[in-house]
């Protein structure tokens, strides 16, 4: 019952628990990213943090927020409610009642650590505020920071410090070693991983990419995709494979031989898990025409990316933001402008994707050539010298024909997103997007129903592609077959299509099936034609749905009776 409760308290919580907590906390809040705080510096960890809350301490600091004191003995009744063991060479104890510390796997244990966290920052504001410790003023803003908090990670940030004469000199390798050794302590260089991400590395080099790729590549030997059905391989690679570099992607643009290598890797687990044997490459095409809908590593890369050119435009009144735009934009530029030239590090990654000036690039070349700030985002033009020639006027007469239709009005202006129906930023549709260009779709057309099973619609997608393993097709790469002759007629040779709908057998089935569904239909001759059939019978969506999920179930009863 205890869960239940907290379930319920927590999905209260989070609706309101945004008013409540500084922008300095990165995570667990909705609108806010865990690599907020990250994108501006690094941290350290809280020793023993969830295990150390004092949960009197938490009530208070909960009334203090104003939270009812209903809710509070809401709150308290859940905690108290739970119950933990720990294990003791290997066999758990019995259950008892916690008195300090929250539960891990609660739901309420993000938000309520968080809270308790709140304190912390209040009294560093106010040592702020006494002058007792200052931060660093953030160039062209009005923001100072101190502080950052993602989670249970802390980092102190302090200006007016002077460095320590012994602790600050710089040391080479051989100088660490020999200090390190006595000590049992192995010394670190440059670059170290950290969280799973090397720092300090060139992202731009594929050697630097090897450890995600290996990570890749050892889920794969792990699961052991020769002993999971088709239909489990695509849905693994749809829930894990794809996941795996997000991360990675979120802040480096991977190089091209590593997008080659992870689509390689996960084409060839979806289709049995052997890498030595090449194999169709349409599943990272849109299950729109006729994929399967992964999507393709490179547009979950750029996607991942442009989420922070579109948020650095939209959230522009955010901690990171401001840290950000203070830093890399220039204070004569517009307020979106994040100036390359000025970039290193993460950023200099995220700037690259940051197209300014296509449009005007493409559509007015002339008048691109001589304008002297392509970043400008508005304001006047400025250009090198007047524009003379007749292409540069026709440019002009077009682009002031543009803007002639342009009705400004009193509404304040905002960052639309073209591809969604709600203006918003959505990583899948973008992404969707992004793969429409990569695949020429094939003349044939697969409809996904979700009403049917994965390994169904997986089968009857291959079937419509003619990669189903027939006589005939097994013939054609290579197996040795002496007959193709179908086994249940002896009349044809034993092809998809002749298995599925041409033989006496399947054509008795096909009949039973349309009489019993009271459909009067011709003999289909492949998944096409049925595919068609469905699209074009009767007027009501859900029958034709209910349609294709019984002929879809046919034609993988057919198979599976052919094969045992």
């Amino acid at each position: 019952m205890a869960p239940v409760i907290a379930k319920g308290l927590a999905n209260r919580l989070k609706s309101v628990i945004g008013t409540n907590i500084d922008e300095v906390q990165s995570t667990f809040i909705e609108g806010r990213s865990m690599l907020d705080g990250p994108s501006i510096v690094n941290e350290v960890d809280f020793d023993k943090a969830f295990d150390a809350v004092n949960l009197e301490y938490l009530y208070l600091i909960l009334l203090q927020m104003g939270y009812q004191p209903k809710w509070c003995m809401w709150i308290k009744g859940s905690l108290q409610l739970a119950r933990a063991s720990i294990l003791i060479n290997g066999s758990p104890t019995n259950e008892f009642t916690m008195g300090r510390g929250v539960r891990q796997g609660d739901p309420l244990l993000p938000f309520l650590f968080i809270i308790a966290m709140e304190g912390l920052n209040i009294a560093i504001k106010t040592t702020r505020d006494k002058s007792l410790f200052k931060g660093i003023k953030i160039p062209h803003e009005n923001t100072t920071l101190a502080h950052l908090f993602y989670a249970d990670n802390a980092l102190f940030v302090g200006s007016g410090m002077f460095p320590s004469g012994i602790r600050s000199q710089g040391l080479d390798q051989q100088e660490v070693s020999r200090w390190a050794a006595p000590l049992g302590c192995e010394p670190e260089k440059l670059p170290f991983t950290y969280l799973g991400v090397l720092v300090g590395a060139n992202m731009k080099l594929e050697k630097n990419w090897q450890p995600m790729i290996d990570r890749f590549r050892s889920k794969l030997s792990v699961w052991k995709s020769k002993t999971l059905s088709f239909g489990g391989r695509v849905t693994l690679a749809h829930a894990v494979l794809g996941n795996i570099p997000t991360y990675f992607f979120s802040i480096f643009v991977a190089p091209t031989g590593v997008i080659k290598i992870l689509e390689k890797i996960r084409r060839r687990f979806v289709w049995g898990g052997d890498e030595n044997k090449n194999k169709i490459s349409w599943v990272v095409a849109p299950k729109t025409p006729s994929g399967l809908g992964l999507g393709s590593l490179k547009a979950l890369n750029v996607t991942l990316i442009s989420m922070w050119w579109w948020r650095v435009r939209t959230d522009t009144r955010s901690l990171w933001c401001l840290v950000i735009r203070g830093i890399h934009n220039p204070k004569d530029k517009s307020a979106d402008y994040i100036s390359r030239k000025t970039i290193t590090g993460v950023w200099n990654y995220i700037a690259g994707i940051d197209h300014h000036g296509t449009i005007k690039k493409n559509i007015f070349p002339d008048l691109y050539q001589l304008e002297k700030r392509v970043q400008i985002g508005c304001l006047n033009w400025n250009w090198k010298s007047s524009p003379n020639l007749p292409s540069q006027v026709s440019n002009l007469i077009c682009i002031s024909s543009l803007l002639g239709t342009f009705q400004p009005t009193s509404r304040q202006d905002r960052w639309i997103c073209g591809i969604s129906g709600d203006g918003k930023f959505h990583v899948d549709e973008l992404r969707h997007e992004f793969d429409r260009p990569l695949n020429d779709p094939p003349e044939r057309i697969t409809t996904w129903i979700h009403d049917v099973t994965l390994k169904v619609m997986c089968f009857i997608w291959r079937t419509n592609l003619g990669r189903i393993p027939s006589a005939v097709a097994l013939k054609d790469m290579g197996v040795d077959i002496n007959n193709t002759t179908c086994r249940f007629c002896t009349q044809e040779d034993e092809c998809a299509n002749h298995i599925l709908f041409r033989c006496p057998f399947a054509i008795d089935v096909w009949e039973w099936i349309c009489k019993w569904f009271q459909i009067l239909v011709k003999q289909f001759d492949n998944v096409g034609e049925l595919m068609e059939f469905v699209h074009n019978w009767g007027n009501c969506m859900k029958r034709r749905k209910s349609l294709l999920s019984i002929l879809s179930g046919t034609v993988w009863w057919i198979w599976k009776v052919r094969c045992d």
